[in-house]
């Protein structure tokens, strides 16, 4: 299911999809690129604890065009551009 995640008074897109990778059973959060350039600067880190606590949820990132699929298409497309 689509659904987005707030940080900083801004929603950004998330899915959250079987684990196609490893259980099945269990859900896994895949961001989207925004929200891991919102949650994570390469030269300063973290900018908050929320963004360190909201990072260690999120499975893997991907480009906000993906977001736009049906779900199933989201799925087919994260088993390859992840694994």
């Amino acid at each position: 299911m689509y659904d987005t995640i707030k940080y900083k008074g801004r929603n950004y897109p998330i899915a959250i999809i079987p684990d196609v990778f490893c259980n099945k059973e269990r859900e896994i959060i895949i961001g989207s690129s925004s929200l891991n350039n919102a949650l994570y600067n390469e030269e300063e880190g973290y900018p908050d604890k929320e963004a360190e606590y909201l990072d260690e949820q999120i499975y893997a990132f991907m480009d906000e065009d993906y977001f736009n699929l049906s779900l199933d298409d989201f799925i087919s497309v994260t088993k390859r551009y992840i694994d």
